[in-house]
């Protein structure tokens, strides 16, 4: 029995320095591919700083408990002259296509967002899994490491959330509602309901922390 323990101790600490050095990669991949994708994205920051100004000042008069969208544009904005949906462009670095970057202010985060998901793919930052800022139905999900999403579950209703894309294009988000929801509630997750979702999984993989938004400004480029 000692020995048992022993080797179950040992394996514990084995998983638990793997996964440091999971997080560890993810966060210095993220970081590399931010420090690239920061250069080519034009600069908005004026123009959200006063986004965000405006946002903080109907907080604080409570005018979005009135249901006030904070100007968001008509959705004439969101199509092209052939009446289709704008497509975001997607920029390739060190052969991965990524379309954007995520800002998390409360959770001081801010992450590239890659083009499409896959397994390979979340070890290096969020990712798309469908959807589009354009129709109002972005999905995004990523691991639960500390680097990527795995603090969104302290998330609180009126938090912001930016996501910008390759052109410039800016949609800031509100934090609607928080879900937790079982591994097999993909249709769900992926309802287009908000304009915005954010998943990942809990510690052990059990359940999924949902995370839902609300589109509140658009700044175009």
């Amino acid at each position: 029995f000692t020995l048992i323990g022993a080797v179950l101790i040992l394996a514990g600490l084995g998983w638990t320095a793997y996964n440091m050095w999971l997080q560890s990669s993810a966060g210095a991949a993220s970081e590399g591919a931010m420090t690239q994708l920061s250069s080519m994205i034009p600069d908005t920051s004026a123009d959200l700083e006063q986004v965000l100004e405006e946002i903080r000042q109907d907080a604080e008069t409570e005018a979005s408990s009135s249901g006030s969208t904070h100007g968001v544009p008509a959705k004439e904005v969101f199509y092209d002259e052939n009446g289709e949906a704008k497509e975001h462009p997607v920029v390739e670095i060190d052969g991965r296509d990524y379309v954007g970057i995520i800002t998390i202010p409360s959770l001081d985060i801010e992450l590239p967002v890659l083009n499409e998901w896959s397994y390979a793919n979340l070890r290096v930052s969020p990712c798309r899994m469908c959807g589009s800022a354009y129709t109002d139905d972005l999905v995004l999900l990523a691991h639960n490491y500390n680097t990527h999403f795995g603090r969104i579950k302290t998330l609180e209703p009126g938090d912001i959330v930016i996501f910008t894309d390759m052109d410039g294009a800016v949609f800031v988000y509100e934090v609607d509602e928080q879900q937790i929801l079982a591994p097999t509630a993909v249709e769900y997750v992926t309802a287009s309901d908000w304009d915005l979702t954010m998943f990942t999984c809990t510690i052990g993989g059990r359940t999924r922390v949902v995370v839902r938004l609300n589109l509140l400004k658009f700044i175009e480029p």
